[in-house]
């Protein structure tokens, strides 16, 4: 019986030692499992934090793209709104040059006929064809 004692002691040994190594390997698997886990999730925290830094960049560039934009469409329109004035102006002073231009040349006209007036007037007055004054002297001087 001894020997089968001693086979038992062994066999206990031999349980004990597979059982110690069972534990072992498990708790090495544990181990790496727990070790790559929070490799895993300290990389994917990287990632994320990361993708959350250029997914805001982006978003803030976007939003000075848009800035820039409706600055320059203000521009554009404000000075459209110049131009325009501008054009009213040109337009208006360019009228009041051709009203004045046309009132002078009537003026001009209407003195001229005056004139006439005035000399055939003196003629039928005192007969001797030259006019006792001129209109265009009066007006001018």
């Amino acid at each position: 019986m001894a020997g089968g004692a001693m086979m038992d002691a062994e066999s206990i040994l031999k349980v004990t030692l597979s059982i110690v190594a069972l534990i072992s390997a498990v708790g090495a698997f544990i181990a790496r499992y727990i070790f790559v886990t929070k490799s895993e999730h300290a990389e994917a925290v990287k990632k994320a934090e990361a993708a959350a830094t250029a997914g805001i960049r982006a978003h803030e560039e976007k939003e000075e793209r848009d800035r820039k934009d409706r600055e320059a469409e203000w521009r554009r329109i404000e000075q459209e709104r110049k131009d325009e004035q501008r054009r009213q102006e040109d337009r208006r002073e360019a009228a009041e040059r051709e009203w004045r231009s046309s009132f002078d040349s009537r003026v001009n006209e209407l003195t001229t006929v005056a004139n006439r007036i005035d000399k055939h007037f003196a003629v039928l007055m005192n007969g001797r064809g030259e006019a006792k004054y001129s209109r265009t002297e009066d007006c001018h001087g």
